[in-house]
């Protein structure tokens, strides 16, 4: 991460993060660019966590071939709570 961050200070060409050996802090320019982009950034792992709902409900066509009569002595009534 650090590199990641002194990367973007190059690009940026301003300093972002106050660096010393025991402590890390934002710059003003830092906390400005934090309180823009975190709002963004809530936004972004919201709507990522919304995609886990599709992780957990089943959806989709399930097609299984066998005898009638497999079907429905151990199929069906496995299969009955999750058919609608």
């Amino acid at each position: 991460m650090s590199h990641s961050m002194k990367n973007l200070e190059t690009r940026l060409n301003l300093r972002l993060l106050n660096r010393t050996t025991r402590n890390v802090s934002l710059t003003e320019a830092g906390q400005q660019l934090f309180e823009q982009l975190f709002p963004l950034y809530q936004a972004i792992n919201n709507e990522v966590d919304a995609l886990n709902d599709f992780l957990s409900t089943p959806s989709g066509l399930i097609r299984i071939n066998a005898p009638a009569v497999a079907a429905e002595a151990v199929l069906y009534p496995k299969l009955k709570p999750i058919l609608n």
